[in-house]
């Protein structure tokens, strides 16, 4: 059996990871040592009654023809947004649902936008809670700061990742259990050559390490959020610096191709047995 699942692929009830392919308990400690998520859902789906079973861990890929750092169309784009060069610009996108977070981004900007006035979120998508999040950032005057610039099409996201300093995935298991598995728009924003912020919940865990090509933070904690997000800030070189890791890293191992190759090694190490 496999077990896999695809971009804008609807879950289940049983929150299975788009990550992991195949589980069995004789993987159990390799995968949870490799996976900081694994574990959050070894033991439900090894309860199906898979053992024996070939295991590996296989990424989303990213398509590197289509994203990739460029300046092409970020000026009319800054001007469209009413930014300047001088601003340091975090960029969140995904649906506006509870599982994604954003309200625990809004509350770090909102603690760090006094100390760093240029700093600007801009937030890509639509949802449920595009009005609280509104009325939340209001409240806590920052209006200024948080732009929120809905749906954003497939032919232009590539700007807004190049135009931005740093991807930041705040991601929550919600009231629900409902969490993300990727997000796609980490990988495709690694592509573009940005440093992550994302919190330990998500899979995409497993490619950011802690330091070195982005932070990976504890969920619902908008004051790690804030704490790894003023690095950057402070830092002018570190972003750039990580970005250029996350396109070799991208490159090499996340690309269509790779990935692809991951698949068909895999499945023939299946059909071997």
């Amino acid at each position: 059996p496999i077990s896999s699942q695809l971009p804008d692929m609807p879950k289940g009830n049983m929150p299975y990871d788009s990550q992991y392919l195949l589980l069995d308990k004789s993987a159990k400690d390799e995968l949870v040592e490799q996976n900081p998520n694994a574990s959050k859902y070894l033991k439900r789906i090894v309860g199906l009654g898979t053992k024996g079973i070939p295991t590996k861990i296989i990424n989303y890929p990213a398509d590197i023809s289509m994203f990739k750092p460029e300046q092409e169309g970020l000026a009319s784009l800054r001007k469209k947004l009413n930014l300047k060069k001088e601003n340091f610009i975090f960029l969140g996108v995904g649906r506006l649902v509870y599982k994604k977070g954003f309200e625990y981004l809004i509350d770090a900007i909102s603690l760090l936008h006094i100390k760093y006035p240029n700093i600007r979120l801009i937030i890509g998508g639509d949802g449920d809670l595009m009005t609280e999040l509104k009325e939340k950032v209001k409240n806590r005057l920052i209006d200024n700061k948080v732009l929120f610039v809905g749906n954003i099409d497939r032919k232009e996201i590539s700007k807004y990742y190049n135009l931005s300093d740093v991807f930041v995935a705040p991601s929550i298991i919600d009231y629900r259990g409902n969490v993300d598995g990727g997000p796609v728009v980490s990988l495709e924003s690694m592509a573009c050559g940005k440093p992550q912020i994302l919190t330990n919940i998500l899979g995409m865990a497993d490619v950011i390490k802690d330091g070195i090509n982005g932070y990976v933070v504890p969920q619902k904690n908008p004051k790690a959020l804030a704490d790894a997000m003023e690095k950057f800030i402070v830092s002018p070189k570190l972003g750039p610096g990580m970005g250029r890791k996350n396109v070799v890293l991208a490159r090499r191992t996340l690309s269509l191709d790779e990935i692809g190759k991951e698949y068909t090694e895999f499945f023939k190490k299946i059909l071997s047995k």
